[in-house]
């Protein structure tokens, strides 16, 4: 239990507040104060100890409050209120701006109550918020995407159709390009081919019909084996035991005879001259021609031979015979051979013209010049003419599949050029990017939506209670007129509604939000055992409410009292709560809390009054006894007018009623001036009729210096205000001259208490 709140200072208007000789705080404490003097201040004291944290508004503030538990005194001050044992809850302005929002249009006012009701769709709004824009932003995305893949689809469909035109494919899109393009992203450029070759491998790709295989060119050269046999028979001499001086100096006349004596025998006609070819004639020209001149000679004859035969005839193919991609090589190669085996021929004919010398100069030594010959080039030139064969034979064995290779390898290259003028893959990258991007605000999209409705489902389940919750304001109201349904929101969660009647309530009165904060209040002090909780009512009414003055009566005695009838003989009142605290502004009220149960042993009361001292400063003090022996509030209020009115303006302790006297004479002349003539005309306007022109001055004042409806007014007057004691004189002087009967009984009733 609270024993006392030794300190208070820098908290609003408890600039430097001491609880000094102050009674202990009892099980039930009631507090009485005006607007103004302190009461929600006090209130918030409290629930630094109900949130176990200082309020934010208050960063200075100081405190200490006294506590006994099971007879263990502690204290708790702003350094250690986190550490505070006791279950304290607040009812304060506070309390019903924290859990109490009408969350709706006005045509459907949806009702959010509890703090974390509030906290929770403030979530979901915000949640929602974010939600509006990960969708835009989603959206712009997914078309920044959209935009950048039909410009690369485009430009893919393009391509695919200039490739198919290029090599005659039947069928060639998009489609089939694009996984050649995607596939090339890290080594795109090796697939790039030279110039020259494009037109070789389209015409290989494009080739429709299949040549006949060519054969093959083969040469061997006898050059050197027949340079090596003429320089040796060049060299040769034959021997003979008889030389003809006549032949010897005459090859043509040798090489005459030496063929006609083949054609003749001994003892025969001569076909040259008709005579006796003789024994003699033969013997004498056989022994010039010897064996070795005619060996000679036939070897001679047998490297001419040779000679003639090593010579060699290209006969070209005709260029028809080769496919579209080799003419070219072909046409070259074999102009190169041509040329090479021309020249081949022509070193063997001079060759042949050397032996021819040797044979009409059979008795001489001849010499010849080096080994020239172009065999190193002839080999080469014909390699190539080979290969270029061998490569068109290659391409007829595998036709289709040098097609396809040839058709692969320009498709990439293709792909290659495409990549680079298109900025394929930066084009991905963005795509890619935005994909991302769309797919990140997409997660986030699909979470928030997860979160959003466990938040909804969670007011929804927090949303309970609706008969208790009715239960109660019908008793603060006197009427369910003002009741609470559930309906399902645009999401199809849960939420409260207000109606009236059958129709959504609109513009409610104070008097019923007060009554459904106040219906809140009580419901959510069900979360906590109450017997262990301390509750703190701050001014459950309005100044709208003094219609629903005895409901909240009755509503606060039920909910907090109990008669226990087992208790001693004949029972005892006590409180359901561990300890309660009410304050109000309002003296009705406070007539009526005066009448809530008390007794010694189980309900001890103890009641104070909130004061305000000047502008910054309220101080807690016991409650007047007139407050406490007073049924009305308006013979309180002529009782500080009459003691007013007989005090010297100079007293200190009368020129500190002066900040609160103007409130009260001009609220003691509303009530008179209102049951005297009760027309809505002005306290002003009532007052003169009441008691002439003269009071028209007296009026001006209050009207000066009464500032019910603005704090900051309570610490601004001037001077005139020491003409307060003179208007309080003025007043008394009036009610015995006007109404004499009506001030005896106010005299009377303050002498009675």
């Amino acid at each position: 239990m609270i024993k006392k709140i030794n300190k208070i200072k820098k908290i609003g208007v408890f600039e430097d507040f001491n609880w000094l000789d102050l009674p202990d705080l009892t099980a039930k404490n009631i507090l009485y104060g005006w607007n103004y003097s302190g009461k929600t201040t006090l209130s918030r004291v409290f629930a630094c100890m109900e949130n176990k944290s200082i309020n934010p508004d208050y960063p200075e503030g100081e405190f200490n409050i006294e506590m006994t538990t099971d007879e263990v005194h502690s204290n708790y001050t702003e350094n250690n209120i986190n550490e505070c044992a006791i279950v304290v809850r607040v009812f304060n302005e506070d309390f019903k701006q924290k859990n109490i929002s009408w969350n709706g249009k006005k045509f459907n006012p949806i009702l959010l109550l509890g703090e974390e009701s509030i906290e929770t769709q403030n979530k979901i709004d915000e949640l929602k918020t974010k939600l509006i824009s990960s969708q835009e932003k989603k959206v712009e995305c997914s078309s920044e995407e959209a935009v950048i893949k039909r410009e690369y689809e485009n430009k893919l469909s393009q391509k695919a159709t200039s490739i198919k035109e290029t090599l005659r494919l039947a069928n060639f899109t998009k489609t089939h390009f694009k996984p050649i393009v995607n596939g090339m992203e890290n080594d795109f450029d090796t697939y790039r081919i030279d110039d020259d070759k494009i037109d070789e491998l389209i015409a290989i790709a494009t080739s429709t019909d299949k040549l006949d295989s060519l054969e093959e060119l083969t040469f061997i050269s006898e050059y050197s084996n027949l340079y090596e046999r003429t320089k040796k028979v060049l060299k040769k001499v034959p021997s003979a035991s008889s030389i003809i001086k006549k032949f010897e100096e005459d090859d043509d006349l040798s090489n005459w005879v030496s063929t006609g004596i083949k054609l003749h025998n001994p003892n025969e006609e001569c076909n040259f001259c008709g005579n006796t070819y003789t024994e003699e004639r033969n013997s004498e020209l056989q022994k010039h021609f010897s064996e070795e001149y005619n060996a000679l000679i036939a070897e001679i004859k047998e490297v001419r031979d040779a000679i003639a035969v090593s010579k060699k005839e290209f006969l070209k193919p005709d260029k028809t015979r080769f496919y579209k991609s080799l003419v070219e090589k072909f046409e070259t190669t074999s102009a190169g051979l041509k040329i090479e085996i021309e020249n081949h021929n022509t070193t063997l004919v001079n060759l042949d013209d050397i032996l021819k010398i040797k044979e009409t100069s059979i008795f001489d030594e001849i010499d010849i010049h080096e080994n020239e010959n172009n065999l190193e080039t002839l080999t080469s030139n014909l390699q190539g003419y080979v290969d270029v064969i061998k490569e068109h034979n290659k391409l007829t064995e595998e036709f289709e599949q040098g097609k396809a290779i040839a058709t692969t390898t320009l498709k990439n290259h293709f792909a290659s050029i495409f990549i680079v003028d298109n900025n394929y893959f930066d084009l991905k990258k963005k795509e890619r990017v935005f994909g991302l991007l769309k797919n990140r605000y997409g997660r986030l999209i699909t979470n928030m939506n997860t979160e959003t409705s466990t938040l909804e489902a969670s007011i929804s389940t927090a949303h309970k209670g609706k008969d208790d919750l009715n239960k109660y304001i019908e008793a603060f109201l006197g009427g369910n007129h003002i009741k609470i349904e559930v309906v399902l929101n645009e999401d199809a969660n849960e939420r409260f509604v207000i109606k009236r009647g059958e129709n959504d309530a609109n513009n409610l009165s104070e008097g019923e939000k007060s009554a459904i904060a106040f219906s809140y209040f009580l419901i959510k002090l069900k979360e906590h055992p109450i017997q262990d909780t301390v509750v703190y009512i701050d001014d459950p009414m309005s100044s709208l409410d003094s219609n629903h003055i005895y409901h909240i009566y009755h509503l606060i005695n039920s909910c907090f009292f109990y008669f226990d009838e087992a208790e001693g003989n004949s029972g005892a009142n006590k409180t359901l709560c561990k300890q309660i605290f009410i304050s109000t502004h309002n003296f009705e009220l406070l007539t009526l809390l005066k009448k809530l149960p008390s007794n010694r042993q189980f309900i001890k009361t103890t009641n104070f009054q909130i004061i305000r001292k000047d502008k910054d400063s309220s101080t807690i003090v016991p409650m007047n006894k007139l407050f406490l022996n007073f049924e009305s509030e308006y013979s309180y209020l002529f009782t500080l007018i009459n003691e007013q009115a007989g005090m010297n303006a100079a007293d200190g302790e009368s020129q500190i009623q002066f900040l609160l006297l103007p409130n009260v004479l001009r609220k003691f002349l509303e009530t008179y001036t209102l049951s005297k003539i009760p027309i809505n005309i002005g306290v002003e306007k009532r007052a003169v009729k009441l008691f002439g022109e003269e009071a028209t001055e007296v009026v001006k004042f209050l009207h000066h210096h009464s500032h019910q409806e603005n704090v900051d007014g309570l610490g601004h007057h001037d001077s005139s205000i020491f003409n307060l004691n003179a208007v309080c004189k003025e007043i008394i002087i009036w009610l015995k001259s006007k109404d004499l009967m009506h001030y005896e009984a106010l005299t009377d009733s303050i002498s009675l208490n």
